[in-house]
């Protein structure tokens, strides 16, 4: 009888520290993926503020894009689907929709910065997810051909191109609202949320899954 008590206490015991060596590895990992996405995060918000601090304001375009994809870490585009329409920074509904926006920097007219966010699929997945993408297209070109900004049409795209985050990152959130204060200036706000495709802390966890983060700028460019 004591023979069985003994080893019934011992099977708790086992059973107990395994479950707690498990919910030990489990917090590590989902430490170091929270770690990990804020520094995704920390360089998205860099990027962001940097060059939007030194926009010129008047430049400011606001696109609701179409039929444009990320395939394997590439720009797919749906041929003649493709569509670009430009969006009233002053029509705040139509604001919400927006999901790419394009300026060129106080400094430098000649070369205008785009960022956007585009659906598609990383490179050995099938799954749809959510890409902040980066490009660089000279103004004239962009004024005439927004859509070509991200596309080989344009010659600085190759070197220019730039996905701001690893794959195993989820952009499921990139909000843009604009508030022109006067003519060449105004403040512009970006939310923004990051998901890790790969979690294993399940819905129930009591680490929160996203990261939810904020750009505010005033768009002061160069003054003189």
């Amino acid at each position: 009888m004591e023979l069985i008590i003994v080893i019934a206490i011992l099977g708790i015991l086992v059973t107990v520290s395994s479950r707690v060596l498990v919910t030990l590895i489990q917090v590590s990992t989902l430490t170091k993926v929270k770690v990990a996405m804020r520094q995704e995060s920390k360089f998205i918000e860099t990027s962001l503020s940097r060059n939007l601090k030194s926009a010129d304001a008047e430049s400011l375009r606001f696109y609701k894009v179409s039929g444009r994809r990320i395939s394997g870490g590439k720009i797919a585009d749906a041929g003649s689907a493709l569509t670009y329409q430009n969006v009233n920074p002053d029509d705040a509904a139509e604001l919400a929709n927006v999901n790419e926006i394009q300026f060129a920097l106080a400094g430098n007219p000649d070369r205008t910065i785009c960022y956007a966010r585009f659906e598609g699929t990383p490179k050995g997945s099938l799954d749809t997810q959510g890409f902040i993408v980066r490009s660089v297209i000279d103004s004239q070109l962009a004024t005439n051909h927004p859509e070509y900004c991200f596309s080989d049409d344009n010659d600085l795209f190759r070197q220019s191109f730039q996905i701001l985050h690893m794959s195993s990152v989820d952009v499921t959130q990139f909000d843009i609202n604009y508030i022109q204060t006067r003519p060449g200036l105004g403040y512009m706000t970006v939310d923004f949320t990051l998901r890790p495709v790969y979690w294993v802390g399940g819905e129930d966890s009591l680490l929160s899954r996203d990261v939810v983060r904020q750009v505010v700028v005033h768009m002061d460019g160069l003054t003189w």
